[in-house]
């Protein structure tokens, strides 16, 4: 061998199919972030779920608004960033910094209506990616508490807005039994939830609102009885309206207690829940978005 000569190894293959890294950068998220890592199981593609990016070259991102300066940097340009919030004026509104970040990139969102905030931004291609069902959701803790188990009348869970401070004010003057709790995750919420014989919710704040398919899809996995504020301005898809019992913001109080006194219609609305998100499958959601193509590329490209 000559002196100074470089050997030159044959180029290793890169692992295929990649193991695409799936972002989850807030517990909010985790559920979220179990289902999609399940649905591209069932396509065959193997994921790992991370708070932070690292670097790897197939990404999925959920919630990327809640990346740093440093997490941005970390995407490749083939990243996919899923938006899983209400965007507007009465939601989360993006900066011109981070609308720029989605614009260089492939962008999927869970809301038809967040649709027309993209456009205005001059963005057009984003895709709508509604959140579906897997296994992981369901607990049998939950599922199997039975009547006995459920020793709570009401559970509200989620950050508070005046708002939803005035709600559970009003309920609790109203005699209604209601546990409030802000940061409720894992193994807590999964004992909380299975105790309550309701679970109410409203938007954070007046206007428009889109049904929060992040935290439902937990619950009408199992079995869950809902009431969910759902008024003229809130977007809800059709398969999913049947699974809570909807009402307008001032009749939330009045529908709790009527499910609290019609046990049968309870336990059916639970079961109808379920019934109806088990039929919008991940797998089935993700087929229908690649289209029979792969999501990622051999040699992506980073982003500048």
């Amino acid at each position: 061998m000559s002196r100074g000569r470089r050997m030159v190894f044959p180029e290793q293959p890169k692992e295929w199919p990649p193991v695409i890294e799936i972002v989850v950068p807030t517990l909010a998220y985790e559920d979220v972030g179990n289902v999609l890592a399940e649905g591209l199981a069932a396509l065959g593609m193997p994921s790992r779920l991370t708070p932070r990016p690292s670097g790897a070259d197939a990404v999925i991102v959920l919630g990327p608004h809640w990346l740093d300066e440093s997490g941005w940097a970390l995407l490749p340009g083939t990243a996919i960033l899923y938006n899983l919030d209400p965007l507007g004026p009465h939601a989360l509104t993006l900066s011109p910094q981070t609308v720029g970040s989605f614009a260089r990139h492939r962008v999927w969102d869970y809301s038809c209506r967040n649709g027309a905030y993209w456009r205005r931004q001059g963005m057009t291609a984003v895709t709508r990616v509604p959140i579906g069902y897997a296994p992981s959701l369901r607990r049998a803790s939950i599922v199997h508490a039975g009547e006995d188990g459920e020793d709570l009348d009401v559970l509200f869970y989620g950050s508070l807005s005046p708002r939803r401070v005035a709600l559970i004010e009003r309920m609790r003057n109203d005699g209604l039994q209601i546990v409030v709790r802000t940061a409720l995750w894992g193994q807590e919420r999964d004992r909380l939830v299975a105790r309550a014989k309701v679970i109410v919710h409203c938007h954070y704040t007046d206007g428009p609102a889109v049904f929060e398919m992040a935290r439902m899809a937990y619950l009408l996995a199992n079995q869950k009885a809902v009431v969910a504020e759902v008024g003229p301005l809130t977007e809800i898809d059709d398969d999913m309206r049947p699974g809570v019992l909807g009402v307008p913001y001032p009749a939330i109080p009045a529908a709790a207690r009527w499910l609290l006194s019609h046990q049968a219609e309870r336990r059916a609305l639970g079961r109808r829940a379920f019934s109806l998100i088990a039929r919008r499958p991940e797998s089935a959601i993700l087929a229908r978005v690649f289209g029979g193509t792969l999501p990622f590329p051999e040699a992506p490209l980073r982003s500048s």
